[in-house]
């Protein structure tokens, strides 16, 4: 769980884990290329037109989180298009290094901040 972001990223529930996760994995599992990327609030959707109700885009992308750390879905990569099924090794990496790339500058956010308390630097 994310401090000031706790019920957005709260442990998934049984229900999020056991019902909704395998169910959204199958679905990502036809996502195959780029062109056939979804967008997160396109699967909320999805699934509440199927009578899910209640589904939300930050709790999505715990569930798509879950699936990935579990490979449920192999080469599950995202884009400004969406999530889908990579179809090559360089396309994977790519994504492996955007990945690293928002890493760092949270990172570099953090080392900022770290460096502005040590001079307890406030505006008042």
């Amino acid at each position: 769980m994310i401090q000031n972001f706790e019920k957005y990223t709260a442990k998934l529930t049984p229900y999020e884990q056991d019902i909704l996760a395998p169910m959204v994995a199958k679905y990502l599992q036809t996502c195959v290329g780029s062109k056939h990327a979804v967008r997160n609030k396109d699967i909320c959707n999805a699934f509440e037109t199927q009578g899910y109700q209640g589904l939300r885009e930050a709790r999505m992308r715990k569930v798509v989180n879950y699936i990935r750390m579990k490979g449920m879905v192999p080469h599950l990569v995202a884009s400004s298009l969406g999530y889908y099924c990579a179809t090559s090794i360089p396309e994977v990496e790519k994504y492996c290094d955007s990945l690293y790339e928002r890493a760092m500058a949270i990172l570099s956010i953090r080392q900022a901040l770290k460096f502005q308390l040590s001079g307890k630097l406030f505006i008042e």
